[in-house]
């Protein structure tokens, strides 16, 4: 009997192994990846990796070093069991066309993997960004209209007022010389205009304007409440910092209800009498209550997940894109006054229907931006059995069944075969016109006026994303930042403190390098959170840029 017994586990213990030895050295043997441990996938790399620079860096940078490490292939396998799904990270826009893009199997994009269940709170139960399929493409729809150009630029009254807050803060710090996080003045700034944008609101009403503050101060404590780190379970969450959460959460909830009802009824009062046409909507909300006639619970539910996710998805996106806006031009002097000269033009000869349209460097400034410091990357997961596969550079095809696909930004943007030599250097010049370009770096920095500024094709520049599921806000993402401009690039200079600060020479004097930025002392990195920002939020000091402007 005891025998039998051993020879049993014998055989079940021979047949799982060659089946963990299956799975960890077979199934993915196509990908390019680091050589994997039987037991343990790649997770012990990852924490080596991981252990050699700040611990509380982002994880790109992981997936950076593992790319260079590789021989930088378009695509590599991170095996994560049995900790999580295996991981493709996609490094080459080429196979990220192929990720987002719809396909037979797939017409929406492959499906968006699910974020873990403690983020529902600010993201929405069944936001857009949970939504798959037709129910998905139903709302997208809907949402559509509020965020076409043409008509964000009807809601420049509503962004112009929240500029005053911002403009007073960077004024008192200017005359008190007092060092602030900057990162917390715009995150008020683009909260604010977020919330007038997808919840209207009139300024001066006293009880909306009440509305409006007690919306911003809960969403804010709610935000608060998260570390962002992505590698942290939700059971490691303090308890206490759950429950309040929870109770966060139900006030914000009753919060966007309550005013999703007040704009429905609003609406509903305005048909004209005889006509079945409601008035012109002024906001994300009323867009998407056009052709509501009855405003069921189940409809308002999802409406309101609606306005969690787009509250958190442009709140951050704009907040981290200003930051970094900032920072590079406080170390890019050529940078810097070629958007003072570019503004100065264009207000004195332009009105304000065609501003926008005559900033060119501003806007190569705003694209670039993103290209170094992309907000965020999309991940998708291919459910098992789904027969769907993608085409690898060597022509080959490959089974995506089961595998999570991450569409790493960080290496994507600096794609040496799209980039070249300038993959890694900020310049703004690399999208404007190609023969304005050349002739700006000849006369302001002739170490880069030989480097090869070719075409970048469509898919290689993706901080929105790309195909059906490209980002609903990216209009509204871009206008922000241009607005912000106008009003303090020319009133102030910026000076970073701590990390990423400008090195001087003996004489106190910034070093200015080759690529035409100054030096800094130490990397400014970007820390480890649900959406990538500078690990200091972004510690700086104000200053008049010129007297004139002190008051």
């Amino acid at each position: 009997m005891s025998l039998t017994i051993a020879l049993v586990s014998l055989l079940l213990s021979t047949y799982l192994l060659k089946r963990l030895y299956d799975k960890r050295f077979k199934q993915f043997a196509q990908w390019p990846q680091l050589k994997p441990s039987l037991l343990f996938g790649h997770i012990g790399h990852i924490q080596e990796i991981l252990s050699s620079g700040p611990s509380d860096r982002h994880i790109d940078y992981v997936f950076r070093e593992i790319h260079e490490d590789l021989g930088k292939p378009p695509a590599f396998i991170l095996d994560l069991r049995p900790v999580s799904k295996p991981l493709c990270v996609v490094s080459g826009h080429v196979l990220a066309e192929q990720v987002t893009n719809r396909t037979k199997i797939f017409p929406y994009g492959l499906p968006k993997t699910a974020l873990d269940s403690s983020y529902s709170t600010l993201l929405g139960h069944r936001s857009l960004f949970s939504l798959q399929g037709k129910e998905w493409k139903r709302m997208r729809q809907r949402l559509n209209p509020s965020f076409s150009k043409n008509y964000l630029l009807t809601l420049m009254p509503c962004i112009l007022e929240h500029i005053d807050p911002l403009i007073n803060c960077l004024d008192k710090c200017s005359e008190s010389g007092a060092e602030l996080a900057l990162q917390n003045p715009l995150a008020d700034l683009t909260l604010d205009i977020m919330i007038s944008v997808f919840m209207g609101g009139n300024s001066d009403d006293p009880s909306e304007s009440a509305r409006h503050r007690e919306l911003t101060l809960t969403y804010g404590e709610l935000y608060s409440t998260y570390s962002f780190d992505l590698n942290t379970p939700w059971w490691f969450t303090d308890p206490r910092v759950r429950w309040r959460r929870s109770r966060i959460d139900k006030r914000l909830t009753i919060l966007i209800k309550d005013t999703i009802c007040k704009i429905f009824d609003k609406m509903t009062r305005d048909v004209t009498k005889g006509s079945t046409v409601k008035a012109n909507p002024r906001n994300t909300i009323a867009w998407a209550l056009k052709d509501v006639e009855h405003l069921s619970a189940e409809f308002l539910d999802l409406l309101c997940d609606q306005v969690k996710f787009l509250l958190f998805a442009g709140f951050v996106t704009t907040n981290y894109l200003l930051v970094w806006l900032f920072y590079q031009l406080s170390i890019t002097p050529r940078a810097l006054a070629a958007v003072r000269h570019e503004l100065d033009e264009t207000l004195l000869v332009s009105n304000a229907a065609d501003i926008f349209s005559r900033m060119p460097y501003v806007s190569a400034l705003v694209k670039e931006t993103l290209r170094v410091y992309p907000p965020g990357a999309t991940s998708r997961t291919v459910p098992s059995g789904s027969g769907a596969f993608i085409q690898i550079p060597d022509g080959s095809k490959v089974s995506m069944d089961g595998l999570s696909f991450y569409s790493c930004q960080t290496i994507i943007h600096r794609e040496e075969e799209v980039y070249g030599a300038t993959k890694d250097i900020f310049l703004p010049e690399r999208w404007l016109d190609p023969a304005k370009a050349s002739a700006r770096l000849k006369n302001e920095q002739p170490d880069l006026s030989s480097l090869s500024l070719g075409p970048v094709p469509p898919g290689a520049w993706r901080p929105f994303e790309r195909g059906p599921r490209t980002c609903i806000g990216q209009e509204l993402a871009l206008l922000i930042p241009k607005i912000v401009l106008i009003f303090a690039a020319r009133r102030y200079d910026f000076r970073k403190v701590g990390l990423g600060q400008i090195a001087r020479d003996p004489n106190n004097e910034p070093i200015l390098n080759s690529r035409g930025q100054y030096e800094v002392e130490s990397e400014l990195y970007l820390a480890k959170q649900l959406v990538p920002k500078p690990v200091d939020k972004m510690r700086m000091r104000v200053s008049f840029h010129h007297s004139d402007y002190q008051s």
